[in-house]
């Protein structure tokens, strides 16, 4: 499967996805953030920045959805009437499937390579956590896999619902576990490291060898 094929699929996964409970806006957002991490990467080969606009505001809204499905006390309005609204506007990105992109897994590896340097001198929780999550996707887009960075996904995703609800919810002053959180990021990057020199990309292997020494 090529990057552009797996855009493909998930966008029509999330298409197809119009239920609002929610199971249904959790799978909706990981198919979105599927799509849109591989629109953003190879955005230069398709130029389609109308469909990351859009596709980003939808995201930001499923997430305010989830947040109260998952923490609580942050049901601040009717959350049925709000996740109605947001799948009606699904619609909006069905002229969104990419063409066949020829140089789509180099640039899909570059991006996995720069996101592997980025990630060396990253010190903020949200940013690694992204960084971490897109790493995992473009990997997925390449026809690899990592179960590695599936688990430390969760338990930063874990870390991020525990600190929002302990903040949002119970007033207390909690810090995230910076020393947990270099644990984590240390083992994300072999894992990336691993991963991008499995491939075939020998430019990409050798920036990475030389940046190594």
């Amino acid at each position: 499967m090529r990057p552009e094929e797996y855009a493909n699929f998930h966008l029509k996964n999330f298409l197809k996805n119009t239920g609002i409970l929610e199971k249904n806006i959790h799978d909706s957002r990981v198919d979105l953030r599927k799509y849109l991490t591989v629109a953003r990467s190879t955005y230069v080969l398709h130029g389609k920045a109308e469909c990351i606009l859009k596709g980003k505001k939808i995201m930001k809204k499923l997430g305010k959805i989830r947040d109260m499905d998952v923490i609580t006390c942050l049901k601040t309005e009717d959350r049925d009437s709000l996740a109605v609204e947001v799948v009606k506007s699904f619609n909006t990105l069905e002229n969104c499937f990419l063409p066949k992109l020829y140089g789509s897994r180099i640039v899909i590896i570059k991006s996995l390579y720069n996101n592997y340097i980025k990630l060396l001198e990253e010190n903020d929780f949200h940013k690694i956590r992204k960084l971490i999550r897109e790493s995992r996707f473009l990997i997925d887009s390449l026809g690899y896999s990592s179960l590695d960075l599936k688990d430390i996904s969760q338990e930063l995703g874990n870390m991020r619902d525990t600190y929002l609800f302990q903040t949002e919810c119970q007033n207390l002053q909690q810090k995230i576990d910076y020393e947990r959180l270099r644990e984590l990021k240390e083992k994300a990057l072999v894992e990336i490291r691993s991963q991008i020199m499995i491939t075939n990309f020998i430019h990409i292997k050798e920036l990475l060898t030389h940046h190594l020494k």
